[in-house]
């Protein structure tokens, strides 16, 4: 994390009452806004390194982290609340983003694996595990989302390299 420094300000666990507020569906690939959290890392190599507990983004985090030519997305990995239909992502009953990240790698699996999943902080309200389970799991450290310039929706998630 010494890459980025902002990543240390103001450390705030999650509490029981942030819980509670997330406590719906979340989308494990948001914007970095208040009341977000952050996540993750995503490291050299392109992955996502989850962080534990996860952090409450406030709005001195956002000026921070949106100095530079990289937006903080393309950094770090925030969580927020699903807001389904809203969603240019959504199908009408799922999140397509999952749907597609899984058809893009191959990962789908017809017995459970528990090899490789990543430790994660919002897996009981995950929509990507709620839809698909662990295979999810196995493919969200690929993913960095990569905001899109005037658009009015949310942007699509893609796989690093």
């Amino acid at each position: 994390m010494g890459h980025y420094p902002w990543v240390d300000l103001e450390r705030r666990p999650m509490t029981s009452a942030d819980c509670r507020e997330h406590a719906d569906a979340t989308c494990p690939s948001s914007d970095c806004s208040p009341g977000n959290l952050l996540i993750g890392v995503i490291g050299s190599d392109g992955r996502v390194g989850h962080i534990r507990p996860p952090l409450t983004v406030d709005e001195n985090f956002v000026q921070r982290a949106s100095q530079g030519a990289t937006p903080p997305e393309a950094r770090l990995r925030f969580a927020g609340q699903c807001v389904e239909a809203a969603c240019a992502q959504w199908t009408g009953a799922a999140c397509g983003v999952i749907q597609g990240l899984l058809t893009a790698t191959g990962e789908k699996t017809e017995e459970p694996r528990e090899t490789g999943i990543p430790v994660c902080a919002i897996r009981p309200s995950c929509r990507w595990f709620s839809q698909e389970g662990l295979d999810a799991c196995r493919v969200c450290p690929l993913v960095v989302r990569s905001p899109k310039a005037n658009l009015g929706r949310p942007s699509t998630p893609n796989l690093s390299t």
